[in-house]
C-alpha cells in the first residue's frame, strides 16, 4: 500500500486519515496552519492514522533546486511536505497547483481532494509589459532594459521537449 503525505489543503478540504486507508504523513508546520481542523488531525494521530515526520534535508535541496527552475511562490512549508513525498516515495494530496506543478518535475504522484490535480505544466518568469521580453523569474531588475517598461510575474507554459519519432 502506497504512502500518502497530506499538505494543509488536503485537510482543509476534507480528507479525512481516520477513514482513508494507508499511511499517512505531514510536517509540523503544516499542522500550524490547520488551526481550523485541528479535531480531526488529533484523532487522527491518537488513531496513529497520520504521523508526523520532517523530511531529510537532502530532499528538501532537491526540491528547491526545482523551485528555484520553475519559478514557483512556496513556503518553507510546501517545500517541506514536497520533500516528504519524495523522501517517502509517497502520493501527495494537495490542491494546490504551484506544489501541484514542483510535484509532476520531481515525479510525485499527486491526487487533488476538492479538484482535480492540473494537466498543466508551467514556469513563472518576468514579463516586460512593453516589449513582452521574458526573463528568468530570478531576475533581480524591475524594468526591461531594452525598452525600460516594468517587469510582472507571469505564468506561461513550459517547453518540454519532446523526441520525434523516426520514419
Amino acid at each position: 500500500m502506497k504512502v500518502k503525505v497530506l499538505d494543509a489543503s488536503a485537510i482543509i478540504h476534507g480528507y479525512n486519515p481516520i477513514i482513508e486507508e494507508g499511511e499517512h504523513y505531514t510536517t509540523p508546520e503544516v499542522l500550524e496552519e490547520i488551526e481550523s481542523k485541528k479535531i480531526i488531525v488529533e484523532q487522527a494521530l491518537d488513531f496513529g492514522k497520520l504521523k508526523i515526520m520532517s523530511p531529510d534535508k537532502e530532499y528538501i535541496k532537491k526540491v528547491e533546486e526545482v523551485v528555484k527552475k520553475t519559478g514557483d511562490n512556496l513556503s518553507q512549508q510546501d517545500i517541506g511536505v514536497l520533500a516528504l513525498a519524495l523522501n517517502l516515495n509517497a502520493i501527495l494530496y494537495t490542491d494546490d497547483y504551484g506544489i501541484q506543478n514542483v510535484a509532476k518535475k520531481l515525479n510525485i504522484e499527486v491526487k487533488g481532494v476538492a479538484f482535480e490535480p492540473t494537466d498543466k505544466d508551467f514556469v513563472w518568469r518576468k514579463v516586460c509589459e512593453g516589449c513582452k521580453k521574458l526573463y528568468p523569474v530570478d531576475y533581480r531588475e524591475d524594468v526591461c532594459e531594452i525598452c525600460g517598461s516594468p517587469l510582472k510575474r507571469k505564468m506561461v507554459k513550459s517547453r518540454l521537449k519532446k523526441k520525434r519519432k523516426r520514419k
